[in-house]
């Protein structure tokens, strides 16, 4: 049962973090409709998250199996490379909701950076620990919604805009790294029963957590708040708490909240893009030093280097305005693991699936690719004109 809340709580806690604090405002536009939206998105990332848990594969290796090994280290690469942006965001919302300049912001940055860094380069124990406790903690501004939900007088919301595709990927970038709770159960010694049971236990959590935190966002602050809101949930709860607490206090105690989720998240995606690139040193993508362990059995070298690389990105975007670079990268991020998961369905349909269900798997892989292709011939467009 430990094992299965373990993997649960990975799950949960890879996803749930800077979707909670954009999403009310990205989605307010297209009305109640978004909660649909979110749980149709929700359906087909735990349907793609259903291919990893029965196999046991991450997307490089069910890749390479069905097209090759070169096509799977290929993809390995993109993936390594596009956990670097995801990571990168985290970052950057920190710095945009604590309303900080370039300089006081990246040194924020880079002491957060250090701190997760290290203590997972330390005991595993020690390290699943910290999630877990970040985990919890990632729940209280849920909690908060709920008290703002029964004290204040339900809002208007208004549908402005229609439903698209930048939305379909301001969704999906909330499931975003949905197959790194295998990464780790692989590590754990955790097995397919175990695997499969937590993983579908944090996907469902996932979902109604985010569904619920919507529902409640758009009930209390509506249109005329949420609509083009940076920083909403401030906002929200200043509305509802004001009249009990000097707003400066919401404030810091939101910014507090904020920090405490989005660094249990990039703590997520530290040992993520780790575990990622340990196995990558495994597949003799990237040199053998990647593969060394300490003596906690964590691989210290690759958790340092692939941490590094996020380093990097994060000066390299520094002095660009923090909103805009963060839209972006969620973006970038989501569209490229769309491709990602599209090419994991057609994988598993052609090396598993026989009949109907093959049909099925192989047009859903081809629509989702088209929706790629589509997405990236668009922002070429926009470029050269």
């Amino acid at each position: 049962m430990l094992k299965i809340i373990q993997v649960a709580v990975f799950i949960f806690s890879a996803q749930v973090g800077s979707g909670l604090f954009l999403l009310p405002s990205a989605l307010c536009g297209i009305g109640y409709k978004a909660l649909l939206l979110f749980f149709m998105v929700g359906l087909l990332c735990t349907l793609i998250i259903k291919i990893f848990a029965e196999t046991g594969q991450n997307s490089h290796e069910l890749i390479g199996e069905a097209f090759g090994v070169n096509t799977g280290k290929v993809f390995f690469f993109i993936y390594w490379f596009i956990s670097w942006f995801s990571t990168v965001v985290l970052f950057k919302e920190l710095v945009g909701y604590l309303g900080l300049r370039v300089f006081p912001g990246l040194a924020v940055e880079f002491s957060i950076w250090l701190f997760v860094t290290l203590f997972n380069m330390g005991h595993l124990k020690k390290m699943m620990l910290l999630e877990s406790i970040l985990t919890t903690l990632k729940v209280l501004p849920f909690f908060g919604l709920i008290i703002c939900y029964f004290i204040t007088p339900r809002a208007t919301i208004t549908p402005l805009s229609a439903v698209s595709f930048s939305l379909v990927l301001r969704c999906l970038w909330n499931f975003v790294g949905l197959e790194t709770g295998n990464i780790i159960a692989k590590n754990l010694d955790i097995s397919k029963r175990e695997r499969e049971i937590g993983t579908y236990l944090g996907m469902g959590v996932v979902i109604i957590f985010y569904v619920l935190s919507l529902f409640f966002c758009f009930s209390i602050g509506g249109t005329d708040l949420l609509w083009g809101n940076t920083a909403p949930y401030i906002d929200i709860f200043q509305k509802c708490l004001g009249a009990y607490i000097p707003a400066h206090h919401i404030s810091y105690f939101i910014k507090l909240l904020v920090t405490v989720t989005l660094v249990g998240s990039i703590n997520s995606w530290t040992i993520s893009t780790g575990y990622v690139g340990y196995e990558g040193g495994e597949l003799k993508v990237l040199p053998r030093c990647f593969t060394y362990k300490n003596k906690y059995q964590v691989p210290h070298i690759s958790i340092f280097l692939s941490s590094l690389c996020v380093l990097f990105f994060i000066i390299l975007c520094c002095n660009q305005n923090i909103y805009a670079t963060t839209v972006k990268l969620i973006e970038i991020s989501s569209c490229f693991f769309l491709f990602i998961y599209g090419m994991c369905i057609w994988a598993y349909s052609k090396i598993y699936l026989k009949g109907f269900r093959k049909v099925i798997y192989n047009l859903l892989a081809i629509i989702i690719i088209f929706c790629f292709i589509s997405e990236i011939y668009k922002n070429i467009l926009l470029i050269l004109v």
